[in-house]
């Protein structure tokens, strides 16, 4: 049996030694809209937990997709970027 460790800490949490934060201070740390933010929740491009009410976003996940996202500039916006890759 695999115990869960849980620490919160105000907009952050520790789960299993992963650190996970809200989805307001995903916004605030991506610049992304709240509403964004669960848009990537809801289509699995980002990892989350939840925890009762509310939804708490994986750190590293979250930095991983905006650094990708980050990286293609304007090719992120490109209908053929998924296609190109194949």
């Amino acid at each position: 049996m695999v115990t869960s460790m849980l620490t919160i800490n105000h907009e952050r949490i520790i789960i299993d030694g992963m650190e996970y934060v809200s989805v307001e201070e995903a916004s605030q740390i991506t610049g992304y809209s709240e509403q964004y933010i669960r848009r990537l929740l809801r289509q699995g491009k980002i990892k989350a937990e939840k925890k009762g009410a509310m939804w708490w976003v994986e750190l590293e996940s979250l930095g991983a997709y905006k650094r990708e996202m980050d990286s293609l500039g304007s090719d992120k916006y490109s209908p053929w970027r998924d296609r190109e890759e194949e």
